[in-house]
Formats: structure tokens, sequence, C-alpha cells
């Protein structure tokens, strides 16, 4: 995927999780395609790059890409010669949503499927984007959204199971020494912009539009506008301001019915919820130590 004497291509895989992100990093690059251009990085729309890396897991079936194969992916993936820096943002990367269950924990087909990514190219420089989220709310959000579950596989869910530690100490161990980047969905308010600015590549202090898309859905109209305009003013880089500024209105002018933790669907008494975010909690205390995780928190 690389001419001789050059760098390699640098590839990110954003795999998720199913019902987080939704597409709000994909919506925000493309709202700045004229700096991931001049950075030399490109976005591969999912309509593009769904089909042929399915093709490619198929005929690989976990096998690793002989170069004239990777040569094909380069050249079907990305449209710009200049192109240095390749992202993918999809949860289906890593698997249809119901397979999250499959398993002894939470997600462990995940890092077989993110093991095969890689192997598709394996002369690029991988990294792997994560968000998790506290169980307790992923998975009835996930049932939420399934035209129909199953009774057998809601009677398989057994908050015991719902672990993320293990699924990301598996992630690691597959990956083979490739770059694994992680936060926590809940953190995605204060750390968005930086989240953003690290899957596309680019510098901490790099100007982006509409780089937090996630405040105008979160607080009031008149919350939002006020901090937007407390924001306007500050550079990229000045983090530790913004994240003051957006904590404040957090606080003040949120929309309860948007920060709400719903629980639903599966009978679940407060008892097991908490006990289930304790976990949680102490999963990701875990997960930010481990060595080869990088940890964006707030």
């Amino acid at each position: 995927m690389t001419s001789k004497g050059s760098p390699p291509m640098q590839i990110a895989f954003h795999v998720g999780l199913h019902g987080t992100d939704d597409e709000r990093i994909i919506r925000t690059l493309n709202a700045n395609r004229e700096a991931l251009r001049r950075a030399h990085v490109e976005l591969c729309p999912n309509d593009v790059n769904e089909p042929i890396l399915n093709e490619a897991l198929n005929a690989l079936k976990g096998g690793v890409a002989p170069p004239d194969l990777e040569e094909v992916l380069h050249d079907a993936l990305i449209e710009d010669e200049g192109t240095q820096r390749l992202l993918l943002s999809r949860p289906t990367l890593v698997g249809m949503a119901r397979r999250v269950f499959d398993g002894d924990t939470l997600g462990s087909i995940m890092p077989g499927k993110m093991r095969m990514l890689a192997h598709t190219v394996p002369s690029a420089e991988v990294e792997f984007f994560l968000g998790l989220k506290n169980p307790a709310a992923h998975v009835s959000q996930l049932l939420a959204r399934m035209n129909r579950v199953p009774p057998e596989l809601r009677a398989r869910i057994k908050p015991e199971m719902l672990r993320w530690a293990p699924t990301v100490r598996a992630m690691l161990a597959e990956l083979g020494g490739r770059r694994l980047i992680i936060w926590c969905n809940e953190d995605m308010p204060l750390i968005f912009p930086e989240v953003v600015r690290r899957f596309a590549g680019l510098p901490a202090g790099e100007p982006l539009v509409d780089d937090n898309p996630l405040l105008e859905t979160l607080l009031t109209k008149k919350g939002y506008e006020a901090l937007a305009a407390k924001l306007a003013p500050l550079a990229a880089a000045d983090i530790g301001r913004r994240r003051a500024l957006t904590t404040a209105a957090l606080m003040e002018d949120h929309d309860p019915e948007a920060v709400a933790l719903t629980v639903e669907n599966l009978g679940w008494d407060q008892t097991i919820i908490d006990r289930i975010t304790a976990a949680y909690d102490a999963d990701v205390a875990e997960i930010a130590a481990l060595p080869g995780v990088e940890f964006i928190s707030p």
C-alpha cells in the first residue's frame, strides 16, 4: 500500500459501539473536508468501504492479505493519490448489533474481527478507535433498536456478562501491538473535539467547524446559544477553558431528558443497574491503565 521509501499508510478504524456515535464523527469530518485534504487525510464513505471490505474479509477468511490484494484494496478505498491517512467509521466493521451478545462477555466477537480488519492492510500503520458505554444503558438501547428480539437472546443476557475489561484485554492480544484508542461515551460532550481530531490525526489546535455536535442535543436552546457565544473566541487548543465552560453549561442548562440514563426492556431493578454501573466504573479504571491503550478522558 506504500511505495518504496515512503512512510506507511495510516488507517484508522472507528469501530463503534453500536448506538453511541450515530455518525456524528462522520458528519463533523464531512463538514471539514478541506482541512482533511490539506492534511492528506481522507474519509472513506461507508457505502464504498462496506462492500469492498466485506468481500476482502470473506476471501481472506482471517488470513493476511497478500501484496496484490492489499494494493487492490488501496485503489478501491482511497480516492486521492496524496492521501496519507485513511479514516473508516462504522460499527458494523466488527459485526451486527445483535452479535454484541455472543459469547460469555460483552462484545466478545470484536477482538477477532479487529484482527481480521488489520490483516486486510498488513503494511499499513493501523489504529482502532472505540467508545465504551455503560452496559446498563447500552444493552437495553440496542434491544430497543431491534425490530424483534428473540426470547432466547433476551434470556442469554445476564448482568455478570456485561463487562468491557475482558473484551479490551482480548483486543490487545489480537492486535499485536497496533494502537487502540478508547474513551467513554458518557464523556463525549467534553471530549468530542479531541476524539475527532485524534481520529483524523490532526493537531489539537486545528480549527474545525461543528466540532461538538453533541452539545446542541444536550443543552436547552438558550443554554446552547450562550455556550456557543463563549466558545467562539477560544482557540481549539484551549482545551481546559473549553471543558470548564462546557461543564458549567451542562450543569446549569442541560435538557433533563437528553442526559437521563435510560434502561428498559430487561426488567432490571435499581440494585442490578447500580451493580452493572459499578462494574463498568471498575472496568474503565482497569482499561485506562492497560499498556497498549491510549485512553482519552476529560
